[in-house]
């Protein structure tokens, strides 16, 4: 590096420069030779202090990485370094604006200054003076050269957005009329071509999130945020002040991560407990247990699929919660349920900025929103408008057939929550009933697909009619189904004992 010449401005005596840049270095000077779109200018040393180390031409999107300077310090030390940095000479500031290699012009001046005592005027950086005369020549350079050099820091998906953009900002290919006149595809195809021309190495779905996270205000896309499992273990232990997740400290357990993640470590969680119950002789004598969730949602995508997803969260964790957990082995509830905020519409009408906190109600049997406990989770992640107008009608004619039970005192039953899958729960709450008639003790927590087994359908059918003929008689099927044969008023339906529907479930209990 001595035999470069020390360089204070830009001089267009470069001839003998170029040579030595290209003997002592690997830096392509090609593209500059053909002189039509750039020109070198000069190659040689500068001083620190009349570089702009602020310019705008950083193609990175996040600020220097000290980490990547002392890497570049460690390669420098070893082998030296293959690329020396581009610069542009500012007339109207008078200094040098980096256009490639902020990190290495701070590693070469750190190493000035820890290694020879040097300050900002006398620590001086090997550099070509270059110069455009095409802003979108110039970034598609800069883009490819930032990757190029040894001990690069390679771009990720931000640098490719923020270089999308770039070219927006210059109103490359018209794009701001073609946005204007919402011809996106077109934008879009020559988006793909300028990132495989700047040497970003990305696929089609990577091609597809870059473009839309690039253009997301004009695109006006719903957008689904990504948490990630150290900000969900961040935000839960904080919010409970545990030190640790997926532990029982003090009989409480807080679990954080997408649901399905969740759902796999509560059961964990309840096994722990059951073990730790039998070791230590506690069966019936365990203090209340209280389990903490914090969840998040994937691969949404819309609003209406995100609610849904929570409302079906609550129901099975409510169902357990009443079925389940209350076992006196057991003695644990999931008390806390929070959502993490994720949505926000590409119209702006909905941008979650908030976690969504639900607690157990333990007069109510269900979950309600922690600011305001007259209001049930069924409430708050009600379904967008279009969705309820779509399912209006089945609605109404699930409402109509639920008439039968309102002479009953439901409010002491203990099944939770009508409002939410009030279906499933009707024949839940007639299911108890036809046991207490019949004189059978009712499984704690009979699935969805199963409510009656064979030896609860025979004893229905002796109560019917004590000389019923079992020959040939099943649980399931159609016409010989033990069922169809008993119940009066029974319509057909493929499957019959193993799960009735709601008005099977009636004729059996008027039948008894």
């Amino acid at each position: 590096m001595n035999n470069l010449k020390l360089v204070n401005g830009p001089t267009s005596k470069i001839k003998s420069h170029i040579v030595e840049v290209t003997r002592e270095y690997k830096n392509d000077i090609s593209f500059f030779k053909a002189g039509r779109v750039a020109t070198m200018h000069a190659a040689g040393y500068v001083a620190f202090e009349d570089i702009d180390t602020f310019g705008d031409h950083q193609t990175r999107v996040k600020d220097l990485d000290r980490n990547h300077v002392e890497d570049l310090k460690n390669q420098i030390i070893s082998n030296g370094l293959s690329k020396i940095p581009y610069v542009e000479w500012n007339t109207q500031d008078q200094n040098y604006t980096i256009l490639s290699g902020h990190h290495r012009i701070q590693a070469f001046h750190d190493m000035n200054v820890q290694e020879h005592g040097k300050d900002e005027a006398t620590s001086f950086i090997p550099v070509c003076v270059v110069e455009f005369f095409d802003d979108y020549e110039k970034e598609l350079f800069l883009q490819r050269e930032n990757t190029s050099h040894e001990a690069q820091k390679n771009h990720n998906h931000s640098d490719a957005m923020a270089f999308l953009r770039k070219l927006r900002s210059m109103n490359h290919n018209s794009w701001n009329s073609l946005f204007q006149a919402g011809d996106y595809e077109a934008v879009r195809k020559q988006a793909y071509k300028e990132l495989d021309n700047a040497g970003y190495s990305l696929h089609g779905p990577s091609k597809k999130k870059v473009f839309e996270g690039a253009f997301e205000s004009e695109l006006k896309l719903d957008t689904l945020r990504t948490i990630t499992t150290s900000e969900s273990t961040k935000n839960s232990t904080h919010l409970w002040q545990v030190s640790k997740t997926d532990q029982w400290l003090d009989n409480k357990y807080v679990i954080a991560g997408n649901d399905d993640a969740s759902t796999k470590s509560l059961k964990i969680a309840t096994r722990k407990r059951l073990k730790y119950v039998k070791k230590n002789a506690l069966f019936g004598k365990i203090p209340l247990g209280s389990i903490k969730m914090y969840i998040h949602f994937l691969s949404v995508k819309d609003f209406g699929a995100l609610q849904a997803k929570r409302l079906r969260f609550l129901d099975t964790i409510a169902d357990e919660n009443c079925f389940d957990y209350c076992n006196s082995n057991y003695n644990l509830v999931v008390d806390e349920v929070v959502f993490a905020p994720q949505f926000k519409s590409g119209d702006g009408k909905i941008k979650e900025t908030m976690e969504i906190r639900f607690v157990w109600d333990i007069q109510k049997k269900t979950f309600v929103l922690s600011s305001n406990n007259s209001k049930t989770y069924q409430q708050v992640l009600k379904l967008p408008a279009s969705k309820a107008k779509n399912s209006k009608v089945s609605k109404k004619k699930d409402e109509e057939s639920l008439d039968f039970l309102e002479a009953f005192d439901i409010s002491t039953s203990p099944i939770i929550n009508y409002e939410s899958d009030k279906y499933y729960k009707k024949q839940l709450q007639l299911y108890n009933m036809i046991a207490d008639k019949v004189g059978f003790t009712p499984r704690k927590f009979p699935t969805k697909t199963v409510f009656f087994k064979l030896s609860e359908a025979k004893a229905i059918a002796l109560k019917i009619n004590p000389d019923f003929d079992f020959s040939g008689k099943t649980v399931c099927g159609s016409k010989n189904s033990i069922f169809r044969n008993v119940v009066n008023g029974w319509k057909h339906q493929d499957t019959t004992a193993t799960h009735p529907n709601l008005e099977n479930m009636e004729s059996i209990y008027n039948s008894l």
